[in-house]
């Protein structure tokens, strides 16, 4: 039979923040990037020990794919404010 390996919690902490982070785009890049980190911490950690790192690994990409979205609506000048995306001129 196969060994079930468990999973650190800050891997899921960080996966979680990047889910909510992709979905809501917040804060302009702070949450991705600290989703980001925090994944990078937990997969660390999780690698040390033996755990596994799936969740750590999937929360790294969602978070890095979310920086960029945000980082490219910052760029272009895109705001976040419903009131800015009511009142901007095409």
């Amino acid at each position: 039979m196969s060994e079930k390996k468990s999973v650190n919690g800050l891997c899921i902490a960080g996966f979680v923040m990047s889910i909510v982070t992709f979905f809501v785009l917040g804060f302009y890049g702070l949450g991705p990037l600290a989703s980001v980190i925090v994944s990078a911490t937990g997969r660390k950690k999780a690698k040390a020990r033996g755990q596994n790192t799936i969740f750590g690994t999937l929360g790294m990409i969602i978070g890095i794919v979310s920086l960029i979205i945000c980082l490219i609506m910052l760029l272009k000048g895109y705001s976040l404010d419903p009131d800015a995306i009511v009142n901007q001129s095409f």
